[in-house]
């Protein structure tokens, strides 16, 4: 069911919108039928539908059994497409660049010089921050 909606080496296709065009659409159900089968208000399963909406764990065991796709598979893509698009973040490049950075300076350092290393523990410091944000947490200073 989702082969054709998954294109190599672009962006994952959310996976309510292979719920919506794989099964709602090519079924002809009504949204509001798949809603209650799943137990949850016909504005959820739309926003879920649009790819606004997360698939959880709760949903992907109901759409298991009504699709007759593993709830790993759904959540599976919701993974891939959550993965993907925290890696698109800007702040996920300069966060791999410091910690590679962070890993190719201490190679050669005792513990305890890394500890009185101050541009390791600003670059540490920064690094937080950045993993902070790509989490979509802000640091309390």
């Amino acid at each position: 069911m989702t082969k054709k909606y998954i294109k190599s080496g672009s962006a994952p296709t959310h996976p309510g919108l292979i719920l919506k065009h794989g099964f709602v659409e090519e079924y002809n159900f009504k949204v509001e039928t798949v809603a209650n089968f799943l137990g949850i208000t016909r504005e959820h399963l739309s926003r879920i539908l649009n790819g606004n909406k997360d698939i959880s764990i709760d949903i992907a065991i109901k759409l298991e059994i009504l699709t007759r796709t593993p709830a790993t598979q759904w959540l599976a893509l919701q993974t891939n497409f959550d993965l993907y698009h925290k890696k698109q973040k800007k702040q996920f490049s300069k966060y791999v660049e410091n910690v590679e950075e962070y890993l190719e300076a201490i190679e050669e350092l005792s513990p305890q010089e890394r500890r009185k290393d101050d541009g390791l523990r600003k670059l540490v410091t920064d690094t937080a921050v950045l993993a902070k944000g790509i989490s979509g947490k802000a640091i309390k200073k």
